[in-house]
């Protein structure tokens, strides 16, 4: 399971702290949007992978903050995604997807 760590660094200490983890959980299929060499550059860790995000575990370091996303996909011919749905607690966000 591929995981991101997000770490603080505090200047009083001189020592960095880990603020909060994600572990990414993917499907099998096409993801449309690959950006997998910049996508740590540029802070999208849901383009990591050639396949889609399906699940998303966050664990801050305060319990409080901490969720899970968990998301369905429908697929078109190509096994490319047409539709998906994230629910994050009581959350839904639904995406489209068109191709040209």
């Amino acid at each position: 399971m591929p995981t991101e760590k997000i770490y603080s660094y505090d200047p009083s200490t001189s020592m960095f702290a880990l603020v909060e983890t994600y572990n990414f959980e993917y499907d099998s299929k096409t993801n449309p949007l690959q950006f997998t060499s910049e996508a740590s550059v540029l802070g999208m860790p849901n383009y990591y992978s050639s396949n889609n995000t399906s699940k998303i575990n966050h664990v801050a370091a305060s319990p409080a903050n901490n969720f899970v996303s968990n998301i369905t996909f429908t697929y078109n011919n190509s096994n490319r995604p047409l539709t998906s749905n994230s629910v994050t607690g009581t959350t839904t966000t639904t995406t489209t997807y068109t191709y040209q």
